[in-house]
């Protein structure tokens, strides 16, 4: 059952009062309310569920929502539709869009972040390292997963035009790098290889080409061609990465 708080008229103006302040004061108070305002499921009420469990239902709910209607359209009241539960208990957890917001740019971030660490191969050579790593990526986030790439844009581009949360922006990018700067160097020393240019520079490169190819896949999107543009971007990166020439552009 979906449960969408609305104000009603004033003579429930009581009640909306007095649910709102229960909620606000008693964190284990379990309200459930329809957007009548005062039906609630068939036990009565809404099973309890620990703060942390609710903060993680309602992340899953948002970014369902950022999906369906992207930033601009998923409010508050929207998420809470989604996740089936009254305006006012969402507000418990999440007192504001920005709020709920930061959480799921840092939860959409924590995923990428752990499907890049997980994707390479590092035991097996740097250019094994860095197929496996493209591939494995683009595998379990792109192929089929085109809702996260667009909420992820979308996050990004709000991070960037609201000045208290443009360090997300950053963090995550600087993140990434990291990861793949760590990937390449584990699999460089593992097999005695020396990487031609700076890894912060190639790892850079690597992430900058991976979200060219996202947005265009995004855009205009023809899987073969993708995969075939995805080995090009490797095949591009391992010649950057072991070339005994001077790296483009080097005097």
């Amino acid at each position: 059952m979906t449960f969408i708080w609305s104000h009603r008229s004033s003579e429930f103006g009581h009640l909306t009062d007095f649910i709102d302040t229960r909620v606000a004061s008693e964190p284990s108070a379990r309200v459930a309310c329809e957007d009548v305002g005062q039906s609630t499921e068939s036990e009565g009420e809404m099973p309890y569920l620990e703060q942390s469990v609710r903060r993680e239902q309602f992340i899953g709910a948002a970014r369902s929502a950022l999906a369906k209607h992207g930033v601009a359209r998923a409010s508050v009241r929207v998420v809470a539709a989604e996740a089936g539960v009254p305006l006012a208990t969402m507000q418990y957890v999440f007192p504001s869009k920005e709020a709920l917001l930061r959480a799921v740019i840092e939860d959409v971030g924590d995923e990428i972040a752990s499907v890049l660490e997980a994707s390479a191969d590092t035991h097996h050579g740097l250019e094994r390292a860095i197929r496996t790593g493209l591939d494995g990526f683009w595998s379990r986030l792109v192929e089929g997963g085109r809702d996260l790439q667009l909420v992820q844009y979308e996050l990004t581009l709000y991070a960037l035009r609201t000045a208290e949360h443009q360090d997300l922006a950053r963090q995550q990018y600087h993140r990434y790098t990291a990861i793949v700067a760590g990937w390449c160097q584990r699999a460089a020393e593992a097999s005695n290889e020396t990487i031609a240019i700076p890894v912060e520079d190639l790892a850079r490169a690597i992430v900058a080409g991976v979200d060219g190819l996202i947005l265009q896949h995004l855009c205009d999107p023809v899987g073969a061609r993708a995969r075939d543009q995805l080995v090009t971007l490797a095949d591009m990166t391992v010649r950057l990465a072991l070339s005994r020439h001077k790296p483009l552009g080097a005097i």
